[in-house]
């Protein structure tokens, strides 16, 4: 985790943004649970549902910059970074 961190850190990145279905080393690690709703493309199957916008209980960040997290909507479907 270290070695991604500083490499995020180095390019500039803001955050670091996760989904973990157990979040114990991710706390013990300054990262923290958030209740945002995120919007994401669903698939099953090779086959396309449509857009999915709800809050994700397994979302995690951890803010690299003096900012603070927005509480707004994660849309995943933009921009590929």
């Amino acid at each position: 985790m270290a070695e991604v961190e500083a490499a995020a850190r180095t390019s500039g990145v803001d955050a670091i943004l996760l989904f973990a279905d157990d979040p114990r080393i991710y706390l013990a690690n300054g990262y923290e649970k958030v209740a945002n709703c995120a919007k994401w493309l669903m698939i099953n199957d090779h086959e396309t549902l449509g857009i999915a916008e709800k809050p994700i209980a397994e979302m995690m960040v951890k803010m690299l910059s003096g900012d603070s997290w927005d509480e707004g909507s994660v849309d995943l479907l933009g921009y590929l970074f």
